[in-house]
C-alpha cells in the first residue's frame, strides 16, 4: 500500500517518486515472478522509462520523447533490485555515462526498466523481442546500438544477445558492442551463501518457517548462485566487454579477488564462459553500487568505443 501511494495513478501525467520505484524494484526483486504470475498490478513491465514514466514502443511516442533521436542508440540496463535511476550520479561526484556517450559519440541513451525478479532466462527472452520491436518503431533507421548492462542487466543482456541468434532476429546485426559491469557470469558468492542460510534454516522445526520464507525469494535471485552460463555461439560478431571492480586500490592485492566489489568476485566479473570478440578490464578501489556512475568505468567504455569505430 505504501508503493502504491507513491505511484502514478491511471492518466495521471506527473511521473512517480523516486522512492517510489526504489521501493517498487526491491519489492520485484524479491518477488517479481510471484507477482508477475498472479497478476499483481505491482509487477514491472519491461519498458523504457523517461523522467520517470514508460515510454510506449510507437514511432509517434518515440518521436516525442526523443525528439533529438538519431541513428545510433545506447540502451542501459540496471541490475538487481534497482531502476533506471541508478545511472544518475550523485550531486558531488560520479558521472552520467548515457549523456557522456551522447556528447562523445552521438549515442542516444534509452534507460531500460524491468522486473528483476524473473527468470534471467525468461527476462533475456523478453528483451530480445523487445529490442526487435524498438528497431522497427524507432524513428529514424538505427546505424549502430550499444547496450550497457550493470549486474543482472548484464546477464539478461548476453541471454537476449543469445537468444535472438537462435531465433535470427535482425536487431543482432545493428548491435556493435554489449559492456556488462560487474556481472556475475560464474555466479555470486553472496546468493551462494542466500543458499545456504536457507538450507541451513530447513534443518530444524524451530526455524523451518523463517527457511520457508527464504525460499520464497524470486528465482531472478536464486538464478544469480551459479551464473547462467552460456551458449558457445557469439552472435553476429558482437563485440563483448566486461568490467570487474574491487574494494582493494591494487586490483593485483591477494585480497583483491576473494574481496571484489563488494557483491561479485573480480574473477566472476571477467572470467567468462563465453567466446568471441571478448575484452576485459579491472578497476581498484571501487564497489558493485557505483559502477553505473564511475569516472574510470566510463573512460575505459570510451577507450572500446574508440577502438572499435573505423578511423
Amino acid at each position: 500500500a505504501a508503493i502504491e501511494r507513491q505511484l502514478p495513478g491511471i492518466g495521471d501525467e506527473a511521473a512517480g517518486s523516486r522512492l517510489g520505484s526504489g521501493l517498487l524494484s526491491a519489492l520485484n526483486a524479491g518477488f517479481g515472478d510471484y507477482l508477475a504470475a498472479t497478476g499483481n498490478a505491482l509487477a514491472i513491465p519491461m519498458a523504457l522509462h523517461l523522467a520517470g514514466r514508460p515510454v510506449p514502443l510507437d514511432t509517434e511516442a518515440l518521436d516525442a520523447a526523443y525528439p533529438s533521436a538519431g541513428a545510433r542508440i545506447a540502451l542501459l540496463i540496471h541490475g538487481l533490485a534497482f531502476d533506471e535511476h541508478c545511472w544518475q550520479p550523485g550531486k558531488d561526484a560520479g558521472v552520467d555515462i548515457g549523456r557522456q556517450l551522447e556528447e562523445e559519440f552521438g549515442h542516444v541513451p534509452l534507460y531500460l526498466r524491468y522486473n528483476t525478479g524473473l527468470p534471467i532466462a525468461e527476462n533475456g527472452a523478453m528483451l530480445a523481442v523487445f529490442l526487435e520491436s524498438l528497431l522497427a518503431t524507432w524513428p529514424q533507421s538505427v546505424e549502430s546500438m550499444i547496450l550497457i548492462g550493470h549486474s543482472m542487466g548484464g546477464l539478461i543482456a548476453r541471454n537476449a544477445c543469445e537468444q535472438a541468434a537462435v531465433d535470427d532476429l535482425l536487431w543482432p546485426q545493428k548491435t556493435t558492442m554489449l559492456v556488462c559491469l560487474g556481472s556475475p557470469h560464474l555466479g555470486s558468492p553472496v546468493e551462494r551463501l542466500g543458499q545456504a542460510v536457507t538450507t541451513a534454516l530447513h534443518s530444524t522445526e524451530i526455524t523451518a518457517p523463517l527457511g520457508r520464507i527464504a525460499a520464497a525469494r524470486s528465482q531472478g535471485v536464486q538464478d544469480l548462485r551459479f551464473g547462467p552460463g552460456a551458449n558457445s555461439r557469439t552472435p553476429h560478431e558482437i563485440a563483448m566487454r566486461f568490467i570487474g571492480s574491487t574494494l582493494t586500490d591494487d586490483v593485483d592485492h591477494p585480497l583483491a579477488e576473494w574481496l571484489g566489489d563488494g557483491l561479485v568476485t573480480l574473477g566472476s566479473a571477467t572470467a567468462h564462459p563465453v567466446t568471441g570478440n571478448i575484452r576485459s578490464a579491472r578497476i581498484g578501489g571501487l564497489g558493485h553500487m557505483a559502477l553505473p556512475t564511475d569516472a574510470r568505468v566510463y573512460k575505459q567504455i570510451a577507450s572500446w568505443l574508440k577502438e572499435a569505430t573505423p578511423s
